[in-house]
């Protein structure tokens, strides 16, 4: 009877064990998946990996089509609550334009004119052979060295037209990165 109990003990110690191990490997594969999860959410903070179904290009044509005389002097791409927008401003003959679009459902949410000044001093973008918002947002980071986009815009100074890369936890003071739109080149920090 002794080794009857002696055996059931250790079969109930060797059950409990393989069990203990059990679980602690099944919490090594949480603890690892979890650890996926949070690096993913990290890198995936910011709208350098986002998708929209919404381009930029699908932006300015909804733009031109509600206003087909209109020059357009900036774009933008920045949150609007709980989704993103493409917030595009331009000019005709006789208004100042300002259009939201939203990125998903490539609705108009906003749509505001008025009176155009006699003096507008935006140039107009000439949106012909420019890189695209993904190449502008990885060059900035990868400048950058760390951190991820926030928002970015599309604007010009003295003919020259340049993407305007907002990143967040860089690490800089200045975190506004410009890329020359033509030619994907760093032009510095602002």
């Amino acid at each position: 009877m002794n080794k009857k109990m002696l055996l059931l003990a250790a079969t109930v110690t060797t059950s409990f064990i393989l069990i203990a191990c059990d679980n602690d490997s099944q919490d090594d594969e949480m603890m690892t998946s979890m650890q996926s999860s949070n690096q993913m959410g990290a890198s995936t903070k910011g709208i350098e990996n986002k998708t929209f179904d919404i381009s930029m290009e699908q932006a300015v044509k909804i733009f031109k089509e509600t206003y087909p005389d209109a020059q357009i002097v900036s774009i933008n791409l920045d949150k609007n609550f709980t989704n993103y927008v493409y917030e595009i401003e331009g000019f005709n003959e006789s208004q100042e334009i300002e259009l939201s679009i939203d990125t998903m459902s490539g609705e108009i949410s906003k749509q505001k004119t008025e009176n155009k000044d006699d003096l507008i001093d935006d140039d107009s973008l000439d949106l012909e052979g420019i890189i695209t918002p993904e190449e502008a947002m990885k060059i900035a980071l990868e400048q950058v060295g760390k951190g991820y986009a926030k928002d970015w815009g599309l604007d010009s100074e003295n003919g020259k037209i340049y993407y305007e890369v907002d990143i967040e936890g860089g690490g800089q003071s200045n975190d506004d990165a410009l890329i020359d739109a033509k030619t994907g080149e760093f032009i510095g920090l602002d």
